[in-house]
């Protein structure tokens, strides 16, 4: 799994590095971030790691100055959690804000995310929500691999995987609840193929569409083991 971590580089929020990454890692996240390339405009290379990663937590501290309404934070920082927001399907983030700082606005304030409320002088207690909250992400956020089937139905999608008019979608189903289609991505691996559908809870269904020209080739919603890809 990998969790992309969204943060000041600065002495003050040195912090992240030396407490939240092992937290991290030792959960089982991979550790990615954007502080080689930082500054200006979302980089192309910030942003692909942003959507390559499973979870994103995002650090929103207190930047020099201050005014009557609060504090701002970084804006690099913003950008990144709101990259993460903005993304289809949305990849899930927790926001970890410091007292005092105004929250980001827009549409990210009346978005149904968790954000955790960081003060200095009780930080060990902020970590411990921290483990809690990756940890859940952990449990609630995975990558599922699923292969197509039957192999006849296999052979035909890879004679068209190349084509421009080609796409794999996924939706997802929760009791009554549905979401998507969302992009998915397919990949030939060892003679057959494998579709990688991230952001997928334990309890949810998943139905596979793949379109190439006129022709589809659609699952039902299943639970997440081998899934079936049949001809329509």
């Amino acid at each position: 799994m990998q969790l992309f971590i969204a943060y000041g580089y600065n002495d003050r929020d040195r912090w992240v590095e030396e407490m939240v990454f092992p937290i991290a890692e030792a959960i089982g996240w991979t550790v990615v971030h954007g502080r080689v390339v930082f500054g200006g405009p979302l980089s192309a290379e910030v942003q692909r790691l942003i959507e390559s990663s499973d979870a994103l937590i995002g650090f929103t501290t207190r930047r020099d100055g201050d005014d009557q309404q609060g504090y701002g934070t970084h804006p690099w920082v913003a950008q990144e959690i709101s990259a993460a927001h903005f993304h289809q399907p949305r990849i899930p983030y927790v926001e970890v804000r410091e007292q005092g700082v105004r929250a980001l606005g827009g549409a990210l304030d009346s978005a149904d995310f968790q954000w955790i409320s960081y003060r200095e002088e009780n930080r060990d207690r902020c970590l411990v929500e921290i483990a809690i909250a990756l940890k859940r992400l952990a449990e609630l956020t995975r990558t599922v691999c699923v292969g197509v089937h039957p192999e006849e139905v296999a052979t035909a999608i890879n004679r068209v995987i190349n084509e421009r008019s080609f796409r794999c979608e996924v939706e997802t189903m929760n009791g009554l609840r549905k979401a998507g289609p969302f992009p998915a991505e397919i990949r030939p691996v060892q003679g057959a193929l494998h579709i990688y559908v991230r952001g997928i809870r334990l309890e949810d269904l998943i139905r596979i569409s793949i379109h190439s020209g006129g022709t589809s080739w659609v699952s039902d919603f299943e639970a997440q083991d081998i899934l079936k890809v049949v001809l329509r």
